[in-house]
């Protein structure tokens, strides 16, 4: 069974990293998994909502922020380390690699931090745009580590499932510390 899943990991990565390759993707793959081009603008949104008035948003913007740090922490310095899992392009021949990356590759720390990020948003917005646009990006920067050649299909699904959990954990956990239960906590919040 082992043996299965590892074939089906690797003949999924040569399905993203050569099948599907094509002249946009090699364009815009390594800009989405270059986190830096997004400094703005989660800048932007993150003063927008520690500035808030609404209370919860200003929680749900320190929220987010201290948990991306804490998944952060937990997939790059500890888990990592750990599985110290080998990347593709290191073990596999042709592997299409189209930016830099180095350390272990288990699990994306790129997929665990988004969806940590994008299920926050979800649980404390409860607003199906704002849930929908942070899980395209989450989605999109966990494939773009695929496609780029720096993780296995694996490494981004593991890291997607870890960031969904530490992303409820963290709010059940908050919302008891901040008293959120009872402040209409199924309201749509906007930020403003």
């Amino acid at each position: 069974m082992l043996e299965f899943l590892k074939l089906l990991d690797i003949n999924l990565f040569y399905f993203i990293n050569h099948d599907i390759k094509n002249d946009f993707f090699d364009f815009l793959m390594p800009f989405v998994t270059d986190v830096r081009n997004f400094y703005i603008v989660f800048l932007i949104l993150w003063l927008l909502m520690v500035f808030s008035s609404k209370y919860k948003v200003r929680v749900a913007g320190w929220t987010i922020i201290v948990a991306v740090t804490l998944s952060d922490i937990l997939s790059s310095k500890i888990l990592k380390h750990i599985f110290l899992r080998q990347r593709p392009y290191e073990v596999l021949p042709d592997v299409y690699k189209l930016v830099s990356s180095g350390g272990p590759s288990f699990p994306s720390s790129h997929a665990v931090n988004s969806f940590t990020a994008a299920t926050l948003i979800m649980l404390f917005f409860r607003n199906p745009f704002y849930t929908i646009i942070a899980y395209v990006v989450a989605f999109m920067s966990a494939f773009s580590r695929i496609y780029v050649g720096v993780h296995y299909p694996s490494d981004v699904i593991f890291g997607a499932i870890l960031g969904i959990i530490l992303g409820y954990l963290i709010f059940k956990i908050v919302c008891k510390l901040f008293h959120l239960e009872g402040k209409k906590e199924t309201e749509n919040l906007t930020v403003n």
